[in-house]
C-alpha cells in the first residue's frame, strides 16, 4: 500500500518549508528511502504560466529551493524542470514564476522541456497509446512530482496528477485537448500520461 504523508506549514518562509518537507519525508521513510548518492532527481514542477508566487498557480519557488537542497544533502544531482502551457513561454513562465532563481540559487539544474527532445512512450490508454514524454522525464533515475495542488476549469480536481501533464511539450498539450475535450476523456487522458511514468515522489 502507499504510504500518504500530510504536514502543515504555516508559510512560505525557506526554513519553515523545509522542516515541513523533511517531516512529510521522514513520515514515510526518510529521503534515503527514494534517493540514493548519484542519483538523477527531476523535480517536475508546475509552470503551466508565467505569473507570480502569489498567484498561486505555479509551484512556489521556496518549495523549489528546500527540495533541491535536500536532493543535494541526499547525495543526489537535482534537476528542475516543465514545459508550460504554451509553446514558447516555458523560458519566460520559468522566470517570472521565481522558480529559476529558486533552482540557481539552491545549486540545481534548470531544463526547460521545450529543448530537450522527447520519446515515444507506448501505453495501454483509454485515449492515449502512444505520448511523446520529454527526455528527462525518461531519463532521470528518480522522478518527483513538486505540483501546485489546485483546481482545473475542465477536470475539477485531479489530486496534482495532472502535473505530469507538463512532460509533453510543444504543441503535444494541445493536440491532447483536441483528443479529449471532455471532463472525462481529458480525465482518462491525463491518467494515461500518469501511467507512463513511475514517479518515486
Amino acid at each position: 500500500m502507499t504510504k500518504v504523508s500530510i504536514v502543515k506549514c504555516e508559510n512560505y518562509e525557506c526554513p519553515m518549508v523545509k522542516r515541513a518537507i523533511l517531516r512529510s519525508l521522514e513520515l514515510i521513510g526518510g529521503p534515503e528511502k527514494f534517493i540514493k548518492p548519484g542519483d538523477i532527481v527531476l523535480l517536475k514542477v508546475n509552470v503551466i504560466v508565467g505569473f507570480p508566487p502569489e498567484r498561486a498557480a505555479t509551484t512556489h519557488p521556496a518549495v523549489v529551493s528546500e527540495m533541491v537542497e535536500i536532493v543535494k544533502e541526499a547525495g543526489g544531482i537535482p534537476w528542475v524542470g516543465d514545459s508550460s502551457g504554451a509553446y514558447g513561454y516555458t523560458t519566460q513562465s520559468l522566470e517570472l514564476s521565481g522558480i529559476k532563481k529558486a533552482t540557481q540559487e539552491a545549486g540545481g539544474k534548470l531544463i526547460n522541456f521545450e529543448s530537450t527532445g522527447t520519446y515515444p512512450v507506448k501505453v495501454d490508454g483509454r485515449v492515449l497509446t502512444t505520448i511523446n514524454i520529454a527526455k528527462p522525464a525518461i531519463d532521470c533515475d528518480v522522478l518527483v512530482s513538486l505540483p501546485k495542488m489546485k483546481t482545473h476549469m475542465l477536470t475539477k480536481y485531479t489530486g496534482a496528477v495532472k502535473n505530469f501533464y507538463g512532460v509533453i511539450p510543444g504543441s503535444g498539450k494541445a493536440a491532447i485537448h483536441r483528443l479529449a475535450p471532455t471532463e472525462e476523456s481529458l480525465s482518462h487522458a491525463v491518467v494515461d500520461i500518469y501511467s507512463a511514468l513511475k514517479p518515486r515522489l
